[in-house]
């Protein structure tokens, strides 16, 4: 089951890896690109994250699981 773009923002300020100016610049170049992708699946997004260098795919896979993810273990992200 795939999350709504929204919870996928919301999951990777929550979990540390990004604050949300961050966001807002990353949903800008996201909304840029001219892939011909459904810019509203988080799937995509994460898939876009990850060739950018922001996430790896071990952490887009977490953010896109049902259920709330811990990316956390003390202060390491």
């Amino acid at each position: 089951m795939s999350i709504a773009q929204s919870e996928f923002w919301s999951r990777l300020v929550q979990s540390g890896l990004a604050d949300p100016s961050d966001c807002q610049q990353y949903a800008v170049a996201f909304k840029s690109q001219d892939s011909g992708s459904n810019q509203d699946d988080a799937g995509e997004l994460a898939q876009f994250l990850v060739g950018r260098g922001v996430l790896n795919s071990f952490q887009a896979e977490r953010l896109l699981s049902d259920g709330a993810p811990s990316l956390r273990a003390g202060t390491f992200v």
